[in-house]
C-alpha cells in the first residue's frame, strides 16, 4: 500500500509499504530522499536529525515537514538527534512555529524549539 501526495510543481511525498513504512521525498530533478518512517498501528512517526545539518540556529529549533505532520495520524514522534533519542507527544507540536523557506516542494515546516524537545529525552542504553 503506497500513499502519495503531489504538490503543484510535481514534487511528491510517498509513503511506501513496509514495517515501519518508509516515507520518501521525490523532488523533480533530484534523487529521492528517505525522510522518515511511519508506524500506522502505533501512530508513530520516526525521524533522524543531524544537528550540523538540521539545527535552525536563529530559532533554536528543528524543522519537521508540515505536510507530513498534517496528513498522517500521529500520536508520538520518535526523534533521534545525533545519538540522543526523544519520544515527543504529537500535542507538543501545537507550539511549533510554521516557516516556509523555499518554493521547491513541501518546504513548509513546523519548527519545534530544542527546549521543548529536551523535555522528552529518553534514557540512553
Amino acid at each position: 500500500m503506497n500513499y502519495e501526495m503531489t504538490d503543484a510543481n510535481g514534487n511528491k511525498l510517498v509513503l511506501e509499504s513496509g514495517r515501519p513504512m518508509p516515507l520518501r521525498l521525490f523532488l523533480k530533478g533530484q534523487r529521492p530522499k528517505l525522510i522518515a518512517h511511519y508506524n500506522p498501528e502505533q501512530k508513530v512517526l520516526i525521524l533522524k536529525r543531524n544537528s550540523e545539518r538540521h539545527y535552525h540556529y536563529k530559532s533554536k529549533s528543528y524543522g519537521f515537514n508540515y505536510a507530513i505532520l498534517d496528513s498522517l495520524e500521529i500520536e508520538q514522534v520518535h526523534l533521534t538527534i545525533d545519538k540522543e533519542r526523544f519520544n515527543i507527544p504529537f500535542k507538543a507540536f501545537e507550539s511549533a512555529r510554521v516557516l516556509n523557506f523555499s518554493q521547491q516542494g513541501f518546504e513548509v515546516q513546523k519548527f519545534l524549539p530544542v527546549e521543548i524537545i529536551r523535555k522528552y529525552e529518553m534514557p540512553t542504553l
